[in-house]
């Protein structure tokens, strides 16, 4: 079987952009043969499942697959230390990559430029297999970089890491087992709207004398999320610091440490499992005095570490006072000695016994009625008046805490039949054939230049797929409505590197009676509705525009849905809502009657999910541009919704 994805046509193109420039990439139409097998060891001078140079050697994949990516040589990245930063951000020049199936050979890292979606096939994903003679040179600190430092730059990089979007890294196998011991796999310093899935790392065993390996890098970041992957060996499975951070479906085998925080706001871990490991989560960076990690939150997870959870939180003392904040909530530490412990090393303090399944248990600040303090907590002497529903006033208390809680129970429409929350990963429609299961958008007829008003045949493609069972591919574009487009329940839709679907016009444009752009079947209706690889954006002032209205109701846990679906509001090529018509003006404020407050106003509401709706979001961004992407300067910028 072939993933659809390979052998579509491929029509798309970016609307506010040269027609000629390439969206999608396929690494062996510029060179790359991914024709050395697994089996292949770089400690051999010959192996004859390698293709090999007429001149000797074997094939070296790491120029070609460099060129996929950077062609045609306008892309956004770059920086040297006289000028600094090439480009700091860029909307209209993006790139899916993809890889077929096979084992390709590195040797120096592979630069992700702005907007780039990586993708490998998804019925056999690819091997990228690094050399012993890999070396990070001077660009790059991972074998698959998302923000390369610039040489000699004085710590600076390529683009601001807080806006670092819109990036996909998504079926690879990274094999590091013949990489140097300091190899890192994946740099992933991103912020919203990007994603990994479905991702194998194999590194050295963690026993090998000075193994330093590292599968995931992240020193910090705005944002993101990232699933369904397999790390193994190495000294530190993810090293991790982002300001707030979702990931789901991690499994780490055999590393030293598999989880090390750098630190955080908060972050989000779900459905972890973590085997054969020293040390699972290691979150002492900063020490008692100094703590990094603000919040870490772990769920539904499974850790058999011989210390499970590293914490340097002590009740009372810790500074910054709400930074340390971990809660555990049915996490299995059954085949841990320790769960919590709050040092590292044989002399540990155990905080919390392994052996046992943890309902709930949690450390850092909380509140709680004055005088209704129990073991284990200690008040700081921050106080405050609340009132409950009968008007009664209490005082509460700022206290911190480190101790079990009594466990909160779940919706049972939210949970599967182990009482863990019910979790879907986005689906790539991996087993299904182009010919016989898509509807391309421009083959159906329509544009996507960004200009035409495409309502009437939008409306025309949905119904017909509907009709026909068949998933609709909107191929790169931008795709303009000027009405309501309705969306059939049972109705499956997919992207290409962020699809743009925008509203304009005066039938979106009255506040007091806000439209729908996209309405998600009808209120009441049971079924199936699935959106992803899409971007949501208005086209001038749009101020009675609802982007979405969600009616359905999912037939089943998790059935209808949105992954890595966004809304974007101004601040982007196309979207007449830029700097030069909403530059931020701090000296001048904007007062009733302001014009901004008119040409300025985006949007009314990004999403109404209705009264009898459900659904599963799942790397869902909502962004009211602040500052500029596309034009000269990137200023801060005014954009204001409705509601």
């Amino acid at each position: 079987m072939f993933y659809w994805l390979a052998n579509k046509p491929h029509v798309g193109k970016v609307a506010f952009q040269d027609p000629s420039y390439p969206v999608f990439r396929n690494v062996k139409d510029y060179g790359a043969t991914g024709k050395c097998h697994a089996s292949f060891s770089p400690a051999l001078s010959s192996n004859a499942d390698c293709e090999f140079y007429t001149g000797g050697g074997v094939r070296d994949d790491t120029d070609a697959i460099n060129r996929a990516i950077t062609a045609p040589g306008n892309r956004c990245g770059g920086g040297n230390a006289t000028f600094g930063r090439f480009c700091e951000s860029s909307t209209v020049t993006p790139a899916l990559v993809y890889f077929p199936p096979g084992t390709y050979l590195v040797s120096r890292p592979l630069i992700m430029y702005y907007g780039s979606q990586i993708v490998g096939d998804a019925v056999n994903p690819p091997i990228i297999k690094v050399q012993a003679n890999y070396t990070v040179g001077q660009l790059g600190l991972a074998v698959f970089d998302s923000l390369p430092y610039i040489p000699a730059g004085s710590g600076n990089q390529w683009h601001a890491n807080q806006n670092n979007f819109f990036r996909q890294l998504r079926n690879f196998i990274i094999d590091m087992t013949g990489a140097p011991l300091n190899t890192a796999g994946i740099h992933w310093q991103v912020a919203q709207a990007t994603s990994m899935q479905n991702i194998v790392i194999n590194m050295v065993p963690k026993d090998v004398l000075n193994n330093k390996q590292q599968g995931i890098n992240m020193e910090n970041g705005s944002g993101g999320f990232f699933s369904n992957m397999v790390i193994t060996g190495g000294a530190i499975g993810a090293y991790l610091g982002n300001q707030q951070f979702t990931t789901r479906a991690i499994r780490f085998d055999g590393c030293t440490t598999a989880i090390k925080m750098n630190f955080d706001w908060v972050w989000l871990f779900t459905q972890l499992t973590i085997v054969n490991c020293d040390v699972g989560i290691d979150m002492t960076n900063g020490g008692v005095a100094n703590q990094v990690v603000g919040s870490l939150v772990l769920i539904d997870s499974n850790i058999a570490a011989t210390q499970g959870i590293l914490t340097a939180y002590i009740p009372g003392y810790s500074s910054p006072q709400a930074a340390g904040t971990l809660v555990i909530e049915r996490v299995d530490f059954t085949a841990s000695p320790t769960a919590i412990s709050a040092a590292g090393g044989t002399a540990a303090r155990t905080i919390l016994a392994g052996g046992q399944f943890v309902e709930l248990w949690a450390q850092g600040n909380a509140w709680t009625t004055a005088g209704q303090a129990l073991n284990g907590q200690v008040f700081n002497g921050t106080s405050c008046v609340y009132q409950n529903s009968s008007q009664t006033a209490y005082t509460a208390q700022e206290t911190t805490i480190q101790r079990a809680l009594a466990p909160i129970p779940r919706p049972s429409n939210l949970v599967d039949s182990t009482g863990a929350y019910v979790y879907r990963v986005k689906p790539q429609y991996e087993e299904l054939s182009w010919a016989d299961n898509f509807i391309s958008a421009k083959a159906f007829g329509l544009i996507g230049d960004g200009a035409a008003d495409e309502s009437v045949a939008m409306q025309n493609l949905f119904n017909t797929a509907a009709s026909q069972g068949k998933i609709v591919y909107f191929d790169k574009g931008a795709y303009v409505v000027t009405t309501t487009i309705n969306v059939p329940k049972d109705l499956k839709i997919t992207g290409e590197l962020l699809s743009i679907i925008m509203c304009r016009g005066p039938y979106f444009q009255d506040e007091f009676n806000p439209k729908v752009m996209w309405k998600i079947g009808n209120p009441g209706e049971v079924g199936t509705v699935e959106l992803s690889d899409l971007m949501f954006e208005t086209q001038g002032p749009c101020a009675g525009a609802i982007m979405i209205e969600w009616n359905i109701k999912a037939v089943g846990p998790a059935l209808a849905g949105m992954w890595d679906a966004h809304w974007r509001i101004g601040g982007t090529a196309g979207t007449n809502l830029q700097q030069n018509t909403c530059v931020k003006t701090p000296a001048v404020p904007i007062a009733p009657g302001h014009p901004k407050l008119s040409a300025c106003i985006g949007a009314f509401l990004l999403l109404h999910v209705t009264k009898e709706a459900d659904g599963y979001f799942e790397n869902t961004w909502g962004w009211v541009a602040d500052h500029e992407l596309d034009m000269d300067d990137r200023e801060q910028i005014y954009i204001f919704n409705k509601a």
